[in-house]
């Protein structure tokens, strides 16, 4: 008696080989979503690192910022003490400008013992959009000085866009809005509580 030999047919051949390369293509799709998806998160830190970097950076400059303080909205200058550096004439007190230099927003420090030399810190990359604001509050003390009676301007009170340094005085706030990877940022900065996170604004 002949034993039955056992063996694959044309038609299983073909469904083994479909099952295969369905199980194979569902798992290299997984993989590439994964792998997507940790490319995603890996950007989203690098933003929130670079954003976090600029926070403590600008808070740490409006801390110590002096006057002459002055702003035409789109960028702002003030003196700040920088303390003891490497070199002597960009030390101590210093002149601080941060403005938008194409799409990256830069510091510049600036020596007043020495013009013309100064140097440039990028602060974040890709802004499309920068724009400052101030408030100045109401007199607590409710004294109402006329400018023109003492020869000094004084700001408004309330927002405003521009802040002159022939206000012979800081804002109490200073608002910093900036779009960045087509999302708006808001930044503010006062005396009392330094640095409030930023909120995202649609």
């Amino acid at each position: 008696m002949k034993k039955r030999r056992y063996s694959f047919t044309l038609v299983e051949l073909l469904i083994s080989l479909s099952l295969s390369t369905l199980l194979i293509s569902s798992l290299f799709f997984w993989y590439r979503h994964l792998g997507n998806t940790k490319k995603i998160l890996a950007e989203e830190k690098r933003v929130v690192i670079e954003e976090r970097y600029l926070l403590q950076r600008l808070q740490m400059l409006l801390n110590k910022a002096k006057l002459p303080f002055s702003s035409n909205g789109n960028t702002l200058t003030f003196h700040f003490n920088r303390g003891v550096f490497e070199q002597p004439e960009l030390a101590g007190e210093v002149e601080a400008t941060i403005a938008l230099n194409g799409d990256l927003l830069l510091l510049t420090v600036s020596s007043l013992k020495e013009p013309g030399l100064s140097q440039q810190f990028p602060l974040v990359d890709r802004v499309s959009h920068l724009e400052f604001e101030f408030y100045s509050p109401p007199d607590s003390a409710g004294n109402i000085v006329d400018p023109e009676k003492v020869k000094q301007p004084r700001p408004n009170m309330g927002i405003q866009s521009q802040w002159e340094e022939a206000y012979e005085q800081l804002p109490a706030l200073v608002k910093l809005t900036l779009e960045r990877n087509g999302r708006r940022i808001d930044l503010h900065f006062d005396g009392a509580q330094p640095i409030i996170f930023p909120k995202e604004s649609t």
